[in-house]
């Protein structure tokens, strides 16, 4: 039975395609604040680890009353750094100052303020009532499916990806980097968000907005300004 629960952020400093982007306000909140916010909306009641290497980023954890107890080595800052390198070295740390592992983890990335509170419920909910599940990840369902997905050959043309029959093309599906939950246990064995046993979290275009360049900025800004009024609220 899954009772103890921890939510790591990650947030590097470094951001070669959109320098500042965590501290960078969008509407009326930062990257950050929007992740505290839909935290605080969920009522999920877990405590938040941040991770970073940056000292303006950790002031400001700090400030939205997030537990920030360390900075990140430098190793784990890197441009290649792996997510779960860096959610595995927060982990460690927490063992070795609470003398045990959380049962599970929520991973949040900064770069998804519009997830909303409903995914946090939802993702939480569904690892704790799959007892067969190890973990849970946020995904955006192909529009038009496998079959309209194409690559390069090798003669330079056109062809499809894959091979699949109509009957299978509506189950596919993208990873949207807004949620991830995982049995701990899992992820020191396995060392990836993604096991054998992962269930989906189906969710929406715009939830599912990640801020990497500032094309996707943009996006994120114009959803922001055409929303209903306390849409995001």
């Amino acid at each position: 039975m899954l009772e103890t629960g921890l939510i790591v952020v990650p947030a590097r400093g470094g951001s070669k395609r959109l320098p500042g982007k965590n501290l960078r306000r969008l509407g009326d909140k930062t990257l950050l604040e929007w992740t505290a916010h839909w935290v605080d909306q969920s009522s999920l009641g877990l405590p938040v680890l941040l991770t970073t290497d940056d000292a303006a980023i950790a002031a400001e954890g700090r400030r939205l009353g997030w537990n920030v107890p360390f900075e990140r080595p430098a190793d784990l800052a890197k441009d290649d750094t792996t997510t779960v390198s860096t959610v595995l070295h927060a982990l460690d740390w927490q063992k070795s100052h609470h003398g045990a592992d959380p049962d599970f983890i929520v991973l949040l990335q900064v770069t998804s303020p519009l997830r909303g509170s409903a995914c946090l419920q939802q993702g939480v909910s569904l690892l704790k009532s799959t007892p067969d599940a190890d973990a849970v990840v946020g995904v955006t369902r192909l529009a038009h499916g496998l079959r309209a997905i194409y690559q390069k050959a090798d003669h330079g043309f056109l062809g499809p990806i894959s091979n699949v029959k109509s009957h299978g093309v509506q189950d596919a599906f993208v990873p949207n980097g807004a949620f991830y939950a995982i049995r701990t246990e899992i992820l020191r064995t396995e060392e990836t968000f993604f096991p054998k046993r992962t269930v989906p979290l189906v969710m929406t275009d715009d939830c599912s907005v990640d801020i990497d360049t500032p094309y996707d900025w943009r996006v994120a800004e114009a959803l922001l300004c055409s929303a209903e009024e306390g849409y995001y609220d």
